[in-house]
This record gives structure tokens, C-alpha cells and sequence, in this order.
């Protein structure tokens, strides 16, 4: 993980930038570590998850939606998630995009401040945590 400070999104709305790589296995391939993760006596957290996810190409000048299995790129991912930790309920927006090249943070900037415009409240950059962090501060 590399941090890439805060950036602003707009009116009230900044947040953390982080660059990430992002791991995926089919079920049998999954680590040993990571398999046995949430099982009794396991390091870990019981998290439940539902989430809405919508991915628009970047290198357009309006919001396309890109649908759900199509490898067209550059694009960004928006997530609402609701998750359920020690019996509440938090919700989240992320925003995910690749893959990197020099172009990237100004599509990323103008698309994230298209889709916090009219946001019910302002998104400051205290309020903004990378989603590991935010678990490591929950009780």
C-alpha cells in the first residue's frame, strides 16, 4: 500500500488517496493464513458485507457505465457498502480506479466530485479512512 495524501473533491469533500494491489483466488487457492481468518480462535473480525457496486469509464467526458464483466479500461468503481460489524450497521463509499497511468488522477478527481455533487453532507478528509484502518478503530 502506498499513501498518496489528501486530495480535495470538491465543495467540503476530500479524502485519502491510496494505491493498492489488489488479490483475488478462486476458493482453492486461497492461503492457508488468509483460509482460516475468520474461524474461532483466528486473528480477525466478523464483518458482513452488502454492497452496490458501478463502474464508468475515466477517459470520457461523461459518466458511462461500464457493465458488470466488461474489460474496457481506464475505469472507476463507486461501492456504497453496508457493513455489519458487533451488531451495527456503517455505511461506506469507496472509490476504486486502474489501472494507473499519468492521466488517472484528474479523470478519478473530475467523476468523484461529478458523483459527490448534491451529496447530503460534506465528506472531510478526517471522516475518510482507508477501510483497514476504519476496522482497526471499531471496537
Amino acid at each position: 500500500m502506498a499513501e498518496g495524501g489528501v486530495v480535495g473533491f470538491g465543495e467540503g469533500h476530500s479524502g485519502r488517496v491510496e494505491q493498492w494491489v489488489k488479490w483475488s483466488y478462486a476458493d482453492a487457492d486461497v492461503p492457508p493464513a488468509l483460509a482460516t481468518a475468520g474461524q474461532e480462535g483466528a486473528d480477525g473480525v466478523d464483518v458482513g458485507k452488502r454492497r452496490l457496486l458501478r463502474t464508468v469509464r475515466l477517459d470520457v467526458d461523461r459518466a458511462v457505465e461500464v457493465p458488470a464483466g466488461a474489460l474496457v479500461e481506464p475505469v472507476l468503481s463507486t461501492e456504497i457498502t453496508a457493513v455489519r460489524l458487533t451488531g451495527r450497521v456503517h455505511w461506506t463509499v469507496g472509490f476504486e480506479a486502474s489501472p494507473l497511468d499519468p492521466a488517472m488522477p484528474d479523470h478519478v478527481r473530475r467523476q468523484v466530485r461529478r458523483f459527490l455533487e448534491g451529496f447530503p453532507r460534506t465528506l472531510p478528509a478526517e471522516e475518510s479512512p482507508s477501510y483497514p484502518a476504519w476496522l482497526a478503530s471499531q471496537p
